[in-house]
């Protein structure tokens, strides 16, 4: 039975900005409504400059709300000291760490500072909490290592092993796959879903990783110029929610396979039949990048006899079929498209 997912932190007509007083205040977006449960990894999505780290700042009490309403565990979030915030959010940024002189152990264990207070002496029970978080990530083979030695992708995993250990019911991570390849990025966005619905944590991360996020988030916060969309995942594709995310002409979301791509104004009218969906997919990729606009067939029997047709039955099994029904087999995409 799935555990119970609580209500870690909602915001209620929350305006987030930047002051300087009362009378010099920018406000970035208003009117925000949301809420974060344990247990669910929360994407926020967003073009550059939309206001993604202004919210997160806002969220991790790193910089003040400008009106609204701000909870956290049912209590305002301005009303809690900065050690008891500690303890109840972790907070992950995308900033490479500095602390390279430091050991990986050395560097997970200051984590746990909220809980041994100033000199920082730790306990057998901190220890063994600091060992199950740097095996939970998967970096305890690098214990020894300074953090100068680690790559990126290492470096974010000891980072995202320290904010566990201050055993917080809510981490927050700005752009935690940033600067890393794809191998790592989707290690990363993997671990923190297994982390959220394992260990029960609301973990919320904003991130350019479109696809990865599409696939591993439980929710999504969707964040234009104007507004922000919440919701889960499923629901805000199919209702078309991606659409309008950045609000640019000339790209189009495929609700089909989760990604953007740029929309073909093609002067050249082809239709295209192919013997599966990965193979319909690429095609049409291929002639899309040529020039090519696409009328995709159901059935070939369905043809317009004054279009050109292309079949592609295996990846060295293209068939071109002209108007005057010439017929050319190609053994392979880059054939095809030298002869077209």
């Amino acid at each position: 039975m799935a555990a119970k997912k609580d209500i870690v932190m909602r915001g209620s007509d929350l305006a987030i900005g930047y002051s300087r007083g009362k009378k010099n205040e920018r406000t970035v977006l208003g009117k925000l409504n949301f809420t974060l449960r344990t247990g669910e990894l929360t994407c926020l999505l967003g073009a550059n400059g939309a206001g993604k780290s202004t919210l997160l700042r806002t969220l991790s009490a790193s910089q003040p709300p400008l009106g609204g309403s701000l909870f956290l565990k049912d209590k305002p979030l301005s009303t809690y000291s900065e050690k008891k915030l500690s303890t109840l959010i972790g907070v992950v940024l995308t900033d490479k760490t500095q602390a390279g002189g430091l050991t990986v152990y050395e560097l997970v264990a200051l984590g746990r500072q909220p809980h041994t207070g100033f000199f920082g002496k730790l306990h057998e029970s901190d220890r063994k909490i600091i060992a199950q978080a740097m095996e939970l990530v998967g970096i305890s083979h690098k214990a020894n290592n300074y953090t100068a030695e680690l790559s990126d992708g290492e470096r974010q995993k000891v980072m995202i092993a320290k904010a566990l250990v201050q055993e917080s019911p809510l981490i927050i991570l700005d752009e935690p796959t940033a600067f890393l390849d794809v191998a790592s990025r989707i290690e990363i966005m993997t671990l923190l879903h297994k982390l959220a619905s394992e260990d029960n944590k609301a973990i919320l991360l904003s991130t350019h990783d479109i696809e990865q996020a599409l696939v591993l988030a439980d929710r999504l916060w969707l964040m234009t110029d104007e507004n922000l969309q919440c919701g889960v995942t499923e629901d805000l594709i199919l209702n078309n929610a991606m659409d309008d995310l950045f609000g640019r002409k000339g790209i189009s979301f495929d609700h089909a396979h989760g990604v953007y791509y740029p929309i073909v104004k093609g002067q050249k009218q082809i239709q295209v039949f192919a013997g599966s969906e990965t193979l319909l997919h690429w095609t049409v990729n291929a002639l899309n990048r040529h020039g090519y606009a696409c009328h995709i067939l159901a059935n070939k029997d369905d043809a317009d006899r004054d279009l050109p047709i292309i079949e592609t039955l295996s990846p060295h099994e293209l068939f071109y079929t002209s108007v005057r029904e010439e017929r050319q087999m190609y053994l392979s995409f880059d054939e095809m498209l030298e002869n077209l």
